[in-house]
């Protein structure tokens, strides 16, 4: 097995990761292209590291780190953003990846350390803060769009404890779309194979035509989703889940709802990665 075949298998949930850490599809699988190019290039570190999961996170922060913590991971603000700017400022960056590398990534604190290089200090500092602002960020209308009751019903119990209204649960295609058109919520979570044989992606395409709702997807198999080839889903949570994943992960969602998106486009974002890496 060559060095690029012992990655491949932590690529697709990095993907994730790093889609759900910059709020976006495109910035997030430049960020993991970024990393691969300079893993691959230092053979040593490769093949003298046990943990390639760890290394490849380490590798992805350390480029992320020198372009996200500052001024720039941001496009300005407009006066009508204010209010957004406040409350999103509340959670810096670095909080974020904490709290993203403990919860959803399941990392344990030595290994969070590792990969951030940081210490225990600010370790516990971002935990905190991150978890205190994330509970004050969670509160939204929801919809479930889950065929089989009991995850749907262990769903809507876990989106209650966080705070949320579940507006309603559909098991199939046609009904989350009536659903939605009744009562639209303000976030998706959404299954993807469904009862019928009809898909979630595709009900949550009919319900986005009517008016832009963002979706986390919930699948067991995340590597179909997380390709890198074409338009794929920026949240994701995999099957089996914990609460803690549900949380982690809408705690993005609706962060970025509130922030500006990075202005840039794919082209501009390899620039200025590619430039960070070569001054690194």
């Amino acid at each position: 097995m060559n060095d690029s075949d012992s990655l491949t298998p932590h690529i697709p949930l990095l993907r994730r990761f790093a889609r759900l850490l910059l709020g976006g599809q495109q910035a997030g699988d430049v960020l993991v292209h970024s990393a691969l190019q300079q893993l691959l290039a230092n053979q040593l570190e490769l093949r003298t590291n046990a943990d390639l999961r760890i290394l490849l996170h380490r590798t992805l922060l350390r480029i992320w780190k020198s372009v996200a913590i500052g001024s720039r991971e941001w496009s300005a603000h407009t006066a009508s953003h204010q209010t957004a700017k406040s409350q999103a400022a509340q959670i810096t960056a670095l909080s974020r990846a904490v709290f993203l590398l403990r919860q959803l990534e399941e990392f344990r604190r030595d290994q969070v350390l590792y990969i951030l290089e940081i210490d225990d200090a600010t370790y516990d500092a971002a935990l905190a803060l991150a978890d205190e602002e994330v509970c004050q960020l969670l509160a939204t209308d929801v919809m479930i769009i889950e065929d089989e009751i009991l995850i749907a019903a262990e769903l809507e119990g876990i989106l209650h404890r966080l705070g949320h209204t579940v507006s309603s649960i559909a098991r199939t295609r046609k009904q989350a779309v009536r659903a939605a058109e009744r009562n639209p919520p303000k976030l998706i979570l959404s299954d993807v194979q469904l009862a019928d044989g009809s898909s979630g992606l595709d009900a949550v395409r009919d319900i986005i035509q009517m008016r832009p709702i963002a979706t986390v997807f919930i699948t067991a198999y995340p590597e179909r989703l997380l390709t890198g080839l074409g338009s794929e889903p920026t949240y994701m949570v995999t099957k089996p889940f914990r609460a803690e994943q549900i949380k982690a992960v809408i705690s993005q969602v609706l962060f970025f709802d509130t922030r500006l998106r990075w202005n840039l486009t794919r082209q501009q974002l390899s620039e200025v990665l590619a430039r960070e890496w070569e001054a690194a």
